[in-house]
Order: structure tokens, then sequence, then C-alpha cells
């Protein structure tokens, strides 16, 4: 997934914003994937996001990040929102609701403890 900024990182084992930290090296981050370590980018020009400090290419980092910011908000919110669910008919173009839109709550999220090295 090139050309997609990574905006979560892990600091002291928890999913953060770029909003969330310091600039630079100072943020203390690492990729939640590779465990590399992180640069903060915060300047003027550019949408802030998180930089590999070595010139890997690390093919899971984006993913990694969205997933466990999402199971953040999850735990945080205690709810899933399901949108609705549209049965398409290509012949006709016609649209049948197959399941209304919910909202389910949680009573448990786990997450995943990582070590960084």
């Amino acid at each position: 997934m090139k050309n997609l900024n990574l905006v979560y990182a892990l600091k002291d084992n928890i999913i953060v914003h770029i909003s969330e930290v310091e600039s630079g090296l100072r943020c203390g981050c690492k990729c939640p994937a590779c465990i590399e370590t992180l640069i903060a980018r915060k300047g003027n020009k550019v949408l802030h996001h998180f930089a590999h400090k070595s010139t890997i290419e690390c093919e899971f980092g984006y993913q990694t990040s969205l997933h466990l910011a999402a199971k953040r908000v999850i735990s945080e919110t205690g709810i899933i929102q399901v949108p609705a669910l549209y049965l398409t008919f290509p012949e006709t173009g016609r649209k049948e609701l197959i399941e209304q839109e919910k909202v389910l709550k949680v009573s448990e999220v786990i997450l995943e403890k990582r070590s960084i090295i």
C-alpha cells in the first residue's frame, strides 16, 4: 500500500494518533507492523504522518495501524455501528433491504499486547 500516510503508531505499547505525540524522534513511536522506530513528521507543507527512521519497506504498517486504531475506538466506545445491508439485482438495478442498520454493544474487547524491542 504505497502513498498512504501512516497516522497511527505504537507508543509505550498503545496505539496513538500523530496529533497525540511530539514531533520528530521525540515521539518515541514504533511501527505497529515491523516495530521499527518512527519519526513524527509534523511540518507545515504535508499532512502530518509517521515515517520509518530506516529505509526499510514496511508493507503492513498502514493496515496494522488502522486495525489497532479501530480496536481502540471500539474498546473506548463499547459499540460497533453496522451499516444496512442491501441486495442489488444486476438485471434490473433494484435494491432490496436485507438487514437494517444497527448499533451493537460490545461487552469485551481484547487488545493485542505487543512487546516493543
